[in-house]
């Protein structure tokens, strides 16, 4: 049994127009990945998930703030 699953042709979103986009790689019960292009800085609001969430970042650098449980 597969417990992480790739999304075949995920699409890019435009989450923030010229901003913020993603595309969605994985999602399966409560994780999900998700590549994301940032512009030059941007800084998203406060907000979470119910879900976790894995990050790794390809090119350049971000400051990434988490509240443990």
């Amino acid at each position: 049994m597969s417990v992480f699953r790739t999304v075949k042709n995920g699409n890019y979103e435009e989450l923030v127009p010229n901003k913020l986009g993603r595309i969605i790689k994985s999602h399966e019960g409560g994780l999900m990945m998700v590549e994301v292009f940032f512009s030059d800085f941007y800084e998203s609001d406060k907000h979470k998930h119910s879900h976790e969430q894995m990050t790794y970042c390809l090119e350049g650098e971000f400051d990434f703030l988490s509240k443990v449980k």
